[in-house]
């Protein structure tokens, strides 16, 4: 019983939730990050699959209003490592990456969308910007072989950004 308990807390331990008035908003600790999220959401889950998906909604209409987190698990960049992918996606300038993996990001994350890159001291956050859908890559840790992606169908430029004001 004590091992099934102790198995059941360690996804706990790389995610936590908290209350706070510092940023402005409900403090999302996921992984090693603070983020800053807006306040009162009406759901938040946790669905614990290999991408450790996080869900914070904000409506209670399916489908409306969230912002999600997850790791992104597998994620093609042409053979490249993850910042020079991200550089020769937003700069469209050959940095050997694969073409086909290259092209296949851009049709999906970067046409029609306003797309470019938030730097703090560590951190590294691609953006992708739609009204319909924002995007926000984040490369972690010192190897930068760490991706996750934050996702909200309904915050504005300056609302994603808040997100991620520890690092900005």
């Amino acid at each position: 019983m004590r091992k099934l308990l102790v198995l059941l807390m360690i996804p706990l331990m790389t995610l936590a939730i908290a209350a706070t008035a510092q940023g402005g908003g409900m403090r999302v600790l996921y992984h090693q990050y603070d983020f800053y999220v807006p306040e009162n959401p009406v759901l938040t889950a946790y669905l614990g699959s290999d991408s450790e998906i996080l869900a914070v909604k904000y409506s209670e209409e399916q489908g409306k209003k969230y912002i999600a987190f997850n790791r992104e698990i597998g994620f093609k960049t042409g053979g490249c490592p993850l910042a020079t992918f991200f550089n020769q996606v937003l700069n469209d300038k050959d940095q050997g990456c694969g073409a086909g993996a290259i092209k296949s990001f851009q049709a999906v994350f970067v046409n029609d969308r306003e797309s470019g890159q938030w730097s703090g001291d560590e951190h590294h956050f691609f953006y992708f910007l739609s009204p319909r859908l924002s995007t926000v890559f984040v490369i972690s840790d010192e190897t930068g072989s760490e991706l996750y992606k934050i996702e909200s169908d309904y915050l504005d430029k300056a609302g994603i950004k808040a997100i991620f004001s520890e690092y900005l």
